[in-house]
């Protein structure tokens, strides 16, 4: 898979889930900003699993429980 076809999943899963493509496209270069994106894994769990958006986003009962 291309690295341009993976950050576009990447992207299109933060938009499908409701954020504004210009706040995803902002949360993968800030996301990879320092180190290089894992293309060997689904880009979408990556984006959720990594996006400043969708961490911070969640909600408190489903942040409980991911601490847990």
């Amino acid at each position: 898979m291309s690295a341009q076809y993976w950050k576009d999943r990447w992207i299109a899963a933060l938009v499908q889930s409701g954020v504004e493509q210009s706040a995803a496209e902002a949360a993968y270069a800030m996301t990879y900003k320092t180190e290089p994106a894992d293309y060997s894994k689904s880009p979408e769990i990556q984006a959720f699993m990594h996006s400043p958006l969708v961490q911070n986003s969640a909600p408190a009962s489903t942040q409980q429980r991911a601490a847990h």
